[in-house]
């Protein structure tokens, strides 16, 4: 009725605000100023977190956040940062924890508040596409002789604002499809083929794993060790077979999707995944040199790279790329979640990133023993996790991670009652 449409229409307002953002400490969403103020009311009349305070598991995490923060402010005085620097590290882990439950309070006051989320980001998405988000914070690995060329910025929008589309696309459908799990398997997997050959490998890759996982768990077929290992090794032969032909179709030019062209043909091996993901993903390999070099305090959020030490480094791994990068970053490169908290705040910081996202990684697999309609949400969101946790930005645990939390825990939550799950029609009959 008018309520949820009311409910809807907020919330999507709610997801195009956390796409408006601004320069203050760090990247700022609308939706976060307003979490905050929402938030400290919200403690205020309650005093404390109400409802959250009797969940264990929860309070438990709050204790991983908080760990974390002291951890990050002792580091941000010890290395001596700038002010701003060291409020942006620390927002960024505030603001995950405060929008987490923020988002997690609003998917338990109404069942259909995830599938508004998941169909808000959408459309956020489709509204806004920044290329500052990729080109101005220096986080980015584009070659900027490609993107300059036609072919280089049909490849970097379909990258960065189709493919993010696609993948929010299918997760959608699959909730929408329910339980016929078989449909939206080959969806995903055909989804995910098309993104990697077009060149966004990650996206595609998600989309593939997520796709194949529920066709182990869920289509009735009886696993038994000889089948495990028939099929592992099909995956196995199929995938060699596949990343042979992609690396072959790159060598011969007829694949040049992103960064694909350059990137391969500057590898010793280019059969060689593991080097493939070096040359792709260099930052975090980087960022473990430097974390390697400060390990117990790190070097302060958004650290100054010494004597560009570490883009050096950076630049001497992906190859002929010196002279193109004529851009002013001089901030340590980490590109990834977890070694950013290494690299910014030490070896704590570290484990306490770790423990939380392994926290939810947990809650993840749990939940995905019960197929629900949201089987494809979790393995996508526990798939992103660990990509984004590994490869992505710090600032996306502020950003996308955040979604990930709120859906990942409240499906485990919704698992663990299955009666109101089934009325909720979350699950079917068969699997209370």
């Amino acid at each position: 009725g008018g309520w949820e449409m009311m409910n809807f229409v907020s919330i999507v307002i709610l997801c195009i605000l956390d796409q408006i953002r601004f320069e203050f400490v760090g990247n700022v969403s609308a939706f976060d100023i307003f979490v905050i103020f929402y938030f400290w009311l919200y403690v205020m009349k309650n005093r404390g977190l109400g409802v959250f305070q009797h969940d264990a598991e929860i309070m438990r995490l709050s204790k991983c956040f908080a760990a974390l923060l002291v951890v990050q402010i002792v580091s941000e005085t010890l290395v001596d940062n700038s002010l701003q620097n060291a409020a942006r590290g620390v927002a960024v882990t505030a603001m995950c924890y405060l929008k987490f439950l923020f988002v997690l309070g609003l998917f338990f006051k109404n069942r259909s508040n995830i599938v508004f989320f998941l169909v808000g980001t959408l459309i956020a998405n489709i509204l806004f596409f920044r290329v500052n988000d990729f080109f101005g914070l220096g986080e980015m690995n584009v070659d900027f002789q490609d993107v300059k060329s036609g072919e280089g910025i049909a490849m970097a929008y379909f990258k960065f604002k189709i493919s993010p589309l696609i993948n929010s696309a299918a997760v959608l459908l699959s909730v929408w499809l329910g339980f016929k799990n078989l449909k939206a398997s080959i969806v995903f997997i055909v989804l995910g083929a098309i993104s990697i050959v077009l060149g966004a490998r990650g996206n595609g890759l998600i989309l593939l794993v997520s796709g194949l996982i529920p066709l182990f768990l869920y289509e009735r077929i009886r696993w038994n060790k000889k089948k495990v290992f028939v099929g592992a090794a099909l995956v196995l032969a199929v995938g060699a077979y596949s990343y042979k032909m992609y690396v072959d179709s790159v060598l011969s030019g007829k694949i040049y999707g992103g960064n694909a062209h350059t990137q391969i043909a500057k590898m010793d091996n280019p059969y060689n995944v593991l080097e493939l993901l070096k040359i792709g993903r260099t930052e975090p390999f980087v960022g473990l040199n430097a974390f390697a070099d400060s390990p117990w305090v790190g070097w302060g959020a958004w650290a100054r790279d010494p004597g560009m030490y570490y883009n050096t480094m950076l630049l001497e791994i992906q190859g002929a790329r010196i002279d193109k990068r004529k851009l002013n970053i001089d901030v340590i490169p980490t590109h990834s979640v977890i070694v950013g908290y290494g690299v910014y705040n030490g070896v704590l910081a570290m484990l306490l990133s770790v423990l939380i996202i392994a926290f939810f990684i947990r809650c993840g697999v749990i939940a995905l023993r019960r197929q629900s309609i949201f089987s494809f949400v979790l393995t996508s969101s526990l798939i992103g996790l660990i990509w984004d946790s590994l490869f992505s930005p710090i600032s996306s645990m502020r950003f996308q991670l955040v979604l990930y939390f709120a859906c990942i825990y409240y499906i485990y939550k919704m698992m663990q009652y299955p009666d109101l799950a089934y009325r909720y029609g979350y699950i079917e009959k068969d699997n209370q």
